[in-house]
């Protein structure tokens, strides 16, 4: 299991879940949302040897999702 921790100034919750969503054919990804200051996502990838991939590719879709919100946002 890896562990992924998305900085709340940075990340968008909304991304975070849209990932989670996206890649959840590929483990378990579970959020959580307790630290004020992160989001820390638990991957548990279902084919072990390609975990790392998996965590790349998730956080790599979360920073997408939230450079689109970020851009968005601003107008």
């Amino acid at each position: 299991m890896s562990t992924v921790k998305f900085h709340r100034s940075i990340y968008f919750p909304d991304a975070v879940s849209e990932g989670v969503a996206v890649f959840a054919e590929y483990g378990q990804l579970r959020i959580d949302e307790s630290d004020a200051d992160y989001i820390e996502v638990s991957v548990d990838a279902t084919d072990t040897d390609s975990e790392g991939a998996l965590v790349g590719a998730f956080a790599n879709y979360v920073l997408g999702a939230s450079v689109h919100a970020h851009q968005e946002q601003a107008g």
